[in-house]
C-alpha cells in the first residue's frame, strides 16, 4: 500500500504557516495605516510561500498520521513553546530577507494575499480540530477505556480522513486526551459565518454518560485549506466522569 495521500501530516507546517500569516497580516495592517516602517515589504501570496519554505527548510519536521500523534504533540507544551520561539525568529528573518532582496521577478507583487488574479475560488468552512481531556471526577486522574463520539444532530461527524477516528477510544497512554478533526464543508460565498453545533458523547463502564454540547463559529474563506495546526485547535474544557 502506498503511503501517498494517507493523511500523514508534518505538524510543523501548521505552526509555520500560522506564524507566517500572523506576521504578514500584521505588516499588511501597518502598511494600510500609512506606516513607513514596512513600506517596502511585500505581502503577496508568493512571498508568503517563499518565507514559509525558508522556515520549513530550517525546522525539524514532526510527522503524525492520526489523532494519537496530535495528543503527544499537545502534551509536549514546553517543547512546543520553544519551537514557536524558534519559528518566529526564523520567520522574521525570512520575511525581511525576501522583501528586501529576494522577490521573485516574474510575480505580480502588487497583489496582496487574497487578491490573486483569475484564480478559481473555492469557498468552505474550515472547522478546526477539537481537543479535550476526560478525567476521573473523584481522583482527577486521566480516564481510559472510554468511548467518545463527536456528534452533530445525533449523527457521527465525518472526519478529515480515516486516520482520525470517530468514535475515539481512549487508551491508557493517551492520558485522557481525545481529538477530532471535522471535514471541511464547502459553501457558495466567502465571508459567511456559520455556527457548527456539536455534542461530545462520553461513555465508560460504571460511569455516568456525559453529553457535552458546544458550538464552533467558522467564516467561509477561499483557497486556504491548510494542514493540521495545534495552535488553531478548539480546546474543550476538561470533562469529569463520576461513578454511577
Amino acid at each position: 500500500m502506498s503511503a501517498k495521500n494517507t493523511g500523514v501530516h508534518n505538524v510543523m507546517e501548521g505552526f509555520v504557516f500560522t506564524r507566517i500569516d500572523e506576521i504578514y497580516n500584521s505588516i499588511q495592517k501597518e502598511k494600510k495605516s500609512g506606516s513607513e516602517k514596512y513600506k517596502n515589504f511585500c505581502c503577496c501570496a508568493q512571498c508568503r510561500i517563499d518565507a514559509a519554505c525558508y522556515v520549513l527548510n530550517r525546522t525539524k519536521p514532526h510527522y503524525i498520521a492520526s489523532g494519537r500523534g496530535v495528543i503527544r504533540t499537545f502534551h509536549d507544551s514546553f517543547e512546543r513553546q520553544q519551537i514557536m520561539t524558534d519559528i518566529s525568529i526564523s520567520a522574521y528573518k525570512a520575511i525581511e530577507m525576501i522583501s528586501r532582496n529576494n522577490r521573485r521577478p516574474e510575480c505580480n507583487h502588487e497583489l496582496c494575499e487574497g487578491e490573486a488574479e483569475n484564480a478559481k475560488e473555492v469557498f468552505f468552512y474550515d472547522v478546526p480540530a477539537v481537543v479535550g481531556r476526560v478525567l476521573n471526577g473523584s481522583s482527577f486522574t486521566p480516564m481510559f477505556d472510554v468511548k467518545i463520539e463527536l456528534l452533530s444532530a445525533g449523527n457521527l461527524v465525518k472526519m478529515r480522513n480515516e486516520n482520525w477516528q470517530n468514535p475515539c477510544d481512549l487508551v491508557k497512554d493517551m492520558e485522557g486526551t481525545y481529538t477530532f478533526w471535522p471535514e471541511a464543508e464547502e459553501t457558495e460565498k466567502p465571508g459567511e459565518e456559520k455556527n457548527f453545533n456539536y455534542t461530545i458523547k462520553i461513555e465508560a463502564p460504571g460511569y455516568e454518560t456525559v453529553n457535552y454540547n458546544f458550538s464552533i463559529s467558522s467564516k467561509s474563506v477561499t483557497n486556504s485549506y491548510r494542514g493540521f495546526s495545534i495552535t488553531e485547535a478548539y480546546k474543550i474544557n476538561d470533562i469529569y466522569l463520576f461513578h454511577v
